[in-house]
């Protein structure tokens, strides 16, 4: 049996966690989401996912922090990282993408425009 490409939600809006697990875990992906920047560190050492969905405002660390410790980290640096964000300035999308996202995606997003980014980076199991 394949294994399902891990995805790890970084986000405090609870929500849109769940929305977007239903979605991808339908287009094939294993989702775990985190609202917090501490709990999701611990999800990175101990399960290392195959891309990260990261919103930018989070209540415990600035997103662009993260996605500067993840781009700075030998482990994570090629980690596939798409940016959702309500931060959606043109300073705020140039920002993200010179710190390394991948991709940037602006909120209000539709859910599908998500799994479009990620299956850029990462190829999904098609569900049987």
């Amino acid at each position: 049996m394949a294994v399902r490409p891990r995805v790890l939600v970084i986000d405090d809006n609870h929500g849109f966690c769940q929305v977007v697990q239903t979605l991808l875990d339908g287009e094939g992906f294993q989702v775990c989401t985190s609202g917090h920047w501490l709990d999701a560190m611990k999800t990175l050492e101990a399960e290392p996912p195959d891309a990260i969905i990261l919103d930018l405002m989070l209540p415990d660390v600035d997103g662009f922090e993260i996605l500067d410790w993840l781009r700075k980290s030998d482990r994570f640096k090629e980690l596939p990282v798409v940016v959702c964000s309500a931060l959606s300035s043109r300073e705020d999308v140039e920002r993200a993408r010179k710190g390394g996202a991948s991709e940037v995606v602006t909120k209000p997003c539709r859910p599908l425009d998500l799994a479009d980014a990620l299956r850029r980076w990462v190829k999904p199991i098609t569900p049987s």
